[in-house]
């Protein structure tokens, strides 16, 4: 049904000769007929309403340029439609189409042409009648096969195909010799075919998320070829040549690596990682040893941190050189494991057979969390004769990475042969043994293995690559990557002070680390240590010279953090008291967030100890188990149950969603450091009949909350079996991506070239990395916000007529600096979509200028909804594409919080995965 209001405003825009309609979400069912008259019409936005029918008096728009019928259900579409000679731009994502009407394929002078998240399984080759389009969008349908009819489109500059199910490249892709960018991610691809040799300006190649084991040389030889994408954390190819370490690294590291390779002449990797784990005095070092020397006496000492220890063993006439890393078993070390268990690695498990409570499940699942598919053998170490019966074959079940469970007894050498026969049989089965490597590499890590130092500075290591062979200082950095990523090395690259330090001995930085963490003083003094007492624990020259890089090393690594207003104290939170202080808190008007994890990781709490200490209400209300946080008259209360694998949050005060938000914001950056970790984030129910006021109300996962906010339905509590609404649970703890200080970039306007970039001193006065954001000199604002200084009042929380919009100083300062942000994230876009997107902008500040004399919230709402429609589909959208979405739903609750669902709906469908990480 078409409303009044909907006929009042196209009769508007007929009036006044409006050249953009805007009609989305308007649950319409049908066009208006009486859009037909408006001749001047350009753009006509209708997306997100019912339609099933195009009317044939459409064609009447005859200046028509930009038609957006994303998200609607249309099968069809009439012949005359092909009269839109002006059509430059139609969208028809999302609109289940099973093919593409023949009447489209007729429009000439279409450029721009999205059917993307439809069910379209071929296309007919009457879609090389489309001679002008330059972007054409596939993605997310059911194709196989690469359709010949794309082929001959010789104009096409972008192709998306991700999320398909193509399984080649065909040859004949090689005729689109104008394209630039190609995004062929989520596909099951296993090899790139030679065929992309022939696309000279080819920019962009995505191949995330396939099969494909060999990035190959010909991609180097692509002049224009400047951004080659391979994986990120979910979508990773399994890529062997190059190493995955420098794959990873984009195309001008691949192109270095093949570069050398022919240069130097080729050499192959023959070493690997071997992990030794298990529980304290399970008998890991007595293990280490015998590997290398099976007469040896049994070892009683403790291995406190990590001991690395070298061996060979012959290979293909080659020696195979391994690190074997003995892990000390204590908790306290625990939390370090994340930093050193590596994938394409081989893992060791030593359990105590006299023990029945052997920890077979941290283990596992630890090294499966962070070692990923890397092989694992058990060693069930017999002590007087005693075996313990485990369940071999569901253990192997539920880790298919266990490839053998042998028992051994390290006392009297029983099965210790075959133990070592498999260790060698896995070592020399890793997915990297037999790398091609530059002659140079080899010969330089060989070296560097060999040098008695435990490390050198970074003009000492350019200076022996240089005498190596090595012409340029970005080569020999580029090896530094790759043995640090092995662990043959210690070469922080992007920190300012660890850069200027290679070293050689990771065993020596890591044991300075650690004799802090077993220090009795530290210990006695739960955590807390002074740069003096640095001077007494490592009385070692060399680490005492070193004293200012352990201590980065250790900051880096979030093992302490520095005392505010203390430069000198530095407190280690794995060494705090476990004891939870006395302290008083108020229940009521809470919000309460809850982590449930499938496995939980050691140092998650910890960490985020670290990262907020600048919060710290007092240094007496943190504990080893809990920490209280402040900021202004807000509180929070962190405390993780490890028995229950459970984070639980409680917020109080004026400013708790502020204060909420960035405790989980900085839990998500956590839970990034463990790729794969499997956890909810539960909200509690708010029902009035049971839930609002109990200790223990009913807690929904946030996931399907959101699934259901964005279906527009309520959810039933399952203790009063109320009708819940959705946007209320979850409006005060969704989290936006915070917004770091960053340059301010403008756009100069200029009609006859491109777009320019210039950087500013970015103004913005505030950030959620600051820990006077509350109530410092920074803001005079009572109620700030995180982020940008929002008043609490304005987001909703006061009554306003729709339509009306009070733009007072307050609000327009605010707006412009989230219209600053989003110019300066909108570079994050492909280059085609950001210059639309900056005009959509332009817009938007053009109709702000005007709301100072004539305040109209729905003008700037329609100008919203067209930036939001620009958005382009992205699979997985960086930090920076995501900051500009949350800033528009952030524009939206100022100007006109009803219209905000409406909004955020339409950034939904082009960001899918925004939604995850509300």
């Amino acid at each position: 049904m078409v409303t009044e209001d909907i006929l009042q405003l196209i009769k508007r825009a007929a009036a006044e000769g409006w050249k953009t309609l805007d009609l989305s979400t308007y649950g319409l069912r049908k066009i208006p007929e009486e859009i037909t008259e408006l001749k001047n019409l350009q753009q006509l936005n209708l997306w997100g309403n019912k339609i099933r029918n195009i009317p044939w008096k459409i064609t009447n728009l005859n200046n028509l340029q930009r038609l957006n019928l994303r998200h609607n259900k249309i099968r069809n579409f009439p012949e005359e439609i092909t009269n839109l000679k002006n059509l430059q731009q139609l969208d028809l994502s999302d609109n289940q189409t099973l093919e593409i009407p023949e009447t489209i394929t007729k429009l000439r002078n279409l450029k721009k042409l999205n059917i993307s998240n439809n069910q379209i399984r071929y296309l007919s080759h009457t879609i090389a009648e489309l001679k002008n389009l330059q972007q054409l969008d596939l993605s997310n349908n059911k194709i196989k096969e690469i359709p010949k009819g794309i082929t001959e489109l010789n104009n096409l500059q972008k192709l998306c195909l991700s999320n398909n199910k193509i399984k080649e490249i065909p040859v004949v892709i090689a005729s689109l010799r104008n394209i630039q960018q190609l995004y062929l991610n989520n596909n099951e691809i296993m090899r790139i075919s030679p065929v992309i040799a022939q696309l000279p300006k080819l920019q962009v190649l995505d191949i995330r998320g396939n099969q494909i084991k060999i990035i190959p040389k010909f991609l180097c030889d692509l002049p224009n070829l400047n951004t080659l994408i391979i994986r990120d954390i979910q979508n990773i190819n399994p890529v062997k040549i190059p190493p995955p370490e420098i794959a990873f690294k984009g195309i001008d590291a691949i192109r270095n690596y093949y570069k050398q390779l022919t240069e130097q002449g080729v050499d192959h990797l023959y070493a690997a990682k071997l992990l030794v784990v298990g529980e304290a005095g399970a008998g890991k070092t007595t293990l280490t040893n015998k590997i290398q020397d099976p007469d040896c006496s049994l070892d009683t000492m403790t291995t406190h941190g990590i001991d690395i220890h070298p061996w060979t063993f012959p290979y293909n006439n080659h020696e195979f050189q391994v690190n074997i890393w003995d892990f000390g078993g204590q908790e306290i070390y625990h939390a370090t494991h994340q930093f050193f268990l590596t994938q394409r690695s081989l893992y060791i498990l030593v359990t105590d057979e006299r023990k029945e409570d052997t920890d077979f499940d941290y283990w596992l699942n630890i090294i499966e969390l962070l070692g990923k598919d890397s092989p694992i053998v058990v060693a069930q170490n017999q002590r007087d004769g005693r075996t313990r019966k485990i369940d071999i074959r569901g253990l192997k079940g539920r880790f298919e990475n266990i490839k053998d469970i042998i028992a051994t007894d390290l006392k009297t050498g029983t099965n210790l042969d075959e133990l070592i026969k498999q260790l060698c049989f896995q070592l020399s089965n890793l997915p990297h043994v037999g790398d091609r490597l530059p002659k140079i590499w080899v010969k330089i890590r060989d070296f560097l293995q060999d040098n008695p130092r435990n490390y050198v500075s970074l003009k000492l290591f350019l200076s022996l690559c240089k005498k190596a062979g090595f012409k340029a200082s970005k080569d020999s950095l580029q090896l530094s990557h790759y043995l640090h990523d092995l662990g043959i090395i210690l070469h922080f690259q992007d920190d300012p002070l660890l850069k200027k330090t290679v070293i050689l001995n990771p065993e020596w930085g890591t044991t300075a680390v650690y004799q802090i963490l077993d220090n009795k003083k530290v210990k006695d003094n739960f955590g807390l240590f002074s740069r003096a007492d640095l001077s007494d624990i490592w009385q070692d020259p060399e680490y005492q010279q070193m004293a200012d890089e352990l201590l980065q090393l250790m900051l880096k690594f979030k093992l302490c953090y520095q005392l505010p207003q203390q430069p000198d104290i530095f407190l280690a939170p794995e060494l705090l008291n476990p004891e939870k202080p006395d302290y008083s808190w108020q229940p009521d008007a809470n919000l309460i967030v809850r982590y449930e994890y499938e496995f939980m990781p050691k140092g998650i709490l910890t960490t985020l100890i670290v990262e907020m200490n600048q919060w710290l209400k007092s240094q007496d209300l943190v504990w080893r188990n809990g920490i209280i946080l402040q900021a202004q008259d807000t509180e929070a209360e962190i405390i993780e149950t490890y028995s229950k694998r459970e984070i639980r949050i409680r917020v109080r005060g004026q400013q708790k969603r502020d204060l909420l938000i960035k405790i989980t914001h900085e839990l998500d950056k956590i839970h990034q450091t463990f790729p794969g970790i499997k956890y909810k984030k539960l909200v509690p129910c708010n029902c009035s009949k049971t839930c609002r006021d109990s200790s223990e109300p009913h807690f929904y996962d946030d996931k399907i909350l959101k699934q259901f906010m964005a279906d527009g339905q309520p959810i039933q509590c399952q203790k009063s079996y109320q009708m819940i609404n959705v946007r209320n649970l979850l409006d005060d703890v969704i989290a936006r991506s915070s917004k770091a200080e960053k340059p301010e970039i403008s756009r100069q306007h200029d009609t006859t070239s491109e777009p320019q970039y210039i950087e500013k001193q970015y103004i913005f006065q505030s950030s959620v990395n600051d820990p006077n954001f509350f109530g410092g000199d920074k803001l005079n604002q009572s109620n700030s916000k995180f982020g940008m200084g929002v008043n609490e009042g304005s987001i909703g929380s006061q009554a306003r007529v729709a339509g009306e919009y009070n733009a007072n100083g307050s609000d327009l300062s605010e707006i412009t600096a989230m219209i600053q942000a989003m110019c300066v994230n909108v570079t994050a876009f492909p280059k085609d979509t950001r210059d639309d997107l900056l005009d959509e902008i332009e817009d938007f500040e053009a109709e702000l200028a005007k709301q100072k004399e004539q305040p109209n919230s729905k003008k700037l709402v329609r100008r919203l909804k067209a930036i939001a429609l620009a958005i382009p589909v992205i699979d997985a959208p960086t930090a920076e594409i995501l900051d500009f979405a949350y800033n528009i739903v952030d524009l939206a609750e100022k100007v006109e919080p009803t219209q905000t669902e409406a909004i955020r709906g339409i950034i939904q469908q082009a960001l899918p995965s925004a939604d995850d990480n509300d």
